[in-house]
């Protein structure tokens, strides 16, 4: 479940891009505000889901967070506006339908780390087993388009237990009629009971039901797609206000505990 965390630096120095990187999965890139160019190719080519501005020479620390509703996060100290260069860039480029937060300003970079994963929108994974292309196309486009989700299908390379014990998806949605039975999938992974799987199958609910599958949506190929699309959208919505956050949050505060005891 990777993060990824854009640090621009109004003044070189190490530590706000240190106190990101304790964050689980984090992957830190890190520019200086003054190359204003290369502050636009990274936020282009990186495509951060949060963006921080650090800089540690204003005693007022970071007081404003700002919400994009596609999931950005860009948070600001006193010292910057959206208006200056290179953050006025971020909002053309697709910023534009947000909202903005102020509080008083947070000077110590744990904190501030907290906070980041507080309000960050961790990604959920859906992993799609039915191996018809043409299914696997139409299911990746529309579950994409649900903020916080990353899409993937099987692609017969592995064994398809193998490919799910590696990816540890968050939902899994299977054919009726795939080799391995909902009762075997659990078993690839840590989490069993937290795991959620959908049926799209060409087999009609009421056959599927009849046999008391262990699944926690079923849904016949000749229905809507958009039924599904919901159902994901929810279990997402769920997954990212409670447990995701909270792993995500617990992983912090052991990696900074770890960290201040090697000190």
């Amino acid at each position: 479940m990777p993060i990824w965390i854009l640090v621009i630096n109004r003044v070189a120095d190490p530590a706000c891009a240190n106190a990101m990187r304790m964050i689980p999965g984090a992957e830190v890139r890190v520019e200086s505000e003054s190359n204003h160019n290369a502050c636009r190719e990274a936020f282009n080519e990186f495509r951060p889901h949060i963006v921080v501005s650090s800089d540690p020479t204003d005693s007022h620390g970071i007081n404003c967070l700002y919400c994009e509703d596609n999931g950005l996060r860009i948070w600001l100290p006193w010292s910057v506006s959206m208006r200056e260069l290179p953050y006025c860039w971020f909002r053309a480029m697709g910023f534009n339908s947000g909202t903005d937060h102020h509080f008083i300003g947070i000077t110590d970079l744990n904190e501030l780390a907290i906070r980041v994963v507080e309000n960050c929108v961790p990604e959920v994974s859906v992993f799609i087993t039915d191996p018809d292309k043409s299914w696997q196309k139409r299911l990746k486009k529309d579950l994409s388009e649900i903020p916080g989700v990353i899409v993937s299908a099987y692609d017969g390379s592995v064994h398809v237990g193998d490919t799910i014990r590696s990816q540890a998806p968050d939902i899994v949605v299977m054919d009726w009629m795939d080799t391995l039975p909902p009762n075997f999938i659990r078993r690839y992974v840590k989490d069993p009971v937290g795991l959620k799987i959908a049926v799209f199958s060409g087999i009609s609910e009421r056959d599927i039901i009849r046999q008391r599958p262990d699944v926690d949506f079923i849904l016949c190929k000749a229905s809507p797609v958009g039924a599904l699309t919901l159902v994901v959208k929810h279990w997402t919505e769920e997954m990212i206000q409670i447990d995701k956050r909270r792993e995500l949050r617990e992983g912090l505060l052991r990696n900074q505990r770890q960290t201040s005891r090697s000190r």
